[in-house]
């Protein structure tokens, strides 16, 4: 388990901080585009990688401070007669996985991109991030004629929207075309006023580099597999044309110095953005609360989690976040045998201004009650696990931190499992 460095002696923390502040009040933003593509016929997989061009991120004096991926590709389901296939809620989000490199050590392992939507949802007040997907149906009217269908568009086949299933109950095979343009972004850089989270490329030796990899279209994870739940291997899905894939660097940079300015500031990073994905967690059984130890050595700011049942997410009826392994050591928790499991989902709204994903249970450690103002809120919400993190930030260490979810017991689960998302950071030398 990694764990951080002393903390920075004060004269060196005020010239970093002098040289931070300095560099934000000048930097403007610029963006650099790569390009990618893979050929159609892909069913997804390990091989199934987009090939980005120039391959390699250009050593710039520069700072990512985030990555907006616009994705287009057509599915072709094939649905022979007398069988059927669901369409995952997490349709497109779960279409492609990311491996993010800095000087080759992952920032993060392969991860798909439904951890960035629920990442995105957390930070903003009734975010929509794409028509018609994952329940959301923002379009264009008389009101709002911007017409945008070529960037976020996605056209679905009757009965065949997220979370909805095709039952070919018919003599003939049914054919389904999906046409998807959808954007991803990725917010690197989590604090306005400081560089935490945002890459350097001027560096050789942090030279960053990514991965894409569109995943195995058919599967049993909603969160990883465009479709579920298929009734037989004789169900097929493929890539109908090529994917292309524009990925848009946002940059951090120094254009020219302001006369106020006498050089060239250069700030430092510090923390690096981390994003943990859990394995599923099997063993599951209804009407018994399960929970999940986290020991990741990192200042931890938001974990996401998803209870799923039959390939499906699914309600919980508890909730909690221990600061042990112990229930008696709940910091917060919601709990339906007590009446006050509806109360999670009336904080979301009111937080968020829109209900939660099905499934989905997030806890937030970092934005407070108003998300785009996180100083809006005193409580500081932070965990570590590890004493050295917790020093640093004065804050408890929680050694044992966990959280927990209990299927109800009405419910007969089928393969049940909890895939988790942990944010945070982690200190790093640039």
């Amino acid at each position: 388990m990694a764990t951080s460095t002393a903390p920075t002696p004060p004269s060196e923390a005020s010239s970093s901080k002098s040289a931070l502040e300095e560099y934000l009040s000048i930097a403007p933003a610029r963006y650099f585009a790569l390009n990618g593509s893979l050929p159609s016929g892909s069913s997804g997989g390990s091989t199934a990688l987009i090939a980005f061009n120039p391959a390699e991120i250009p050593v710039q004096p520069r700072f990512i401070t985030g990555i907006t991926h616009f994705i287009k590709t057509s599915l072709t389901l094939t649905v022979p007669a007398g069988d059927s296939i669901t369409v995952s809620p997490f349709f497109p989000w779960c279409l492609f996985s990311q491996q993010q490199d800095v000087g080759g050590a992952a920032l993060w392992k392969l991860t798909e991109h439904t951890a960035w939507f629920l990442d995105n949802l957390r930070h903003r007040i009734n975010y929509q991030p794409a028509k018609g997907a994952a329940g959301n149906e923002p379009s264009n009217s008389a009101a709002n004629p911007v017409n945008n269908d070529s960037i976020i568009g996605i056209t679905y086949p009757t009965g065949g929207s997220p979370g909805e299933t095709l039952d070919n109950s018919g003599t003939t095979t049914e054919t389904y075309t999906y046409t998807v343009n959808y954007v991803v972004h990725q917010k690197y850089q989590r604090k306005r006023h400081l560089l935490w989270g945002a890459i350097p490329m001027g560096d050789p030796e942090t030279r960053p580099s990514q991965v894409l990899q569109l995943n195995a279209l058919i599967g049993a994870q909603p969160e990883v597999n465009a479709f579920v739940n298929a009734s037989s291997s004789s169900v097929t899905a493929v890539t109908a044309t090529a994917t292309t894939v524009t990925s848009v660097l946002e940059l951090s940079y120094i254009d020219m110095l302001y006369p106020n300015v006498p050089s060239s500031p250069k700030p430092m990073v510090n923390f690096a953005l981390n994003l943990n994905a859990s394995r599923p967690n099997l063993g599951l059984s209804a009407g018994n609360i399960a929970s999940f130890v986290h020991r990741e050595g990192m200042l931890y700011t938001a974990i996401d989690s998803i209870l799923v049942s039959g390939g499906l997410p699914i309600p919980a009826d508890y909730f909690a976040l221990w600061d042990s392994q112990a229930q008696s050591d709940a910091r917060t928790e919601y709990d339906g045998s007590v009446n006050t499991m509806q109360e999670y989902y009336w904080q979301h709204y009111q937080r968020y201004q829109q209900w939660p994903q099905n499934g989905v249970y997030s806890l937030d450690f970092d934005d407070g009650d108003f998300p785009p103002i996180p100083s809006a809120t005193p409580y500081v919400g932070w965990m570590s696990p590890d004493q050295d993190y917790a020093k640093l930030f004065g804050i408890p260490v929680t050694p044992a931190m966990s959280t927990a979810l209990r299927i109800p017991s009405s419910v007969s689960p089928s393969n049940p499992y909890v895939r988790q998302y942990s944010w945070g950071f982690v200190q790093v030398p640039y």
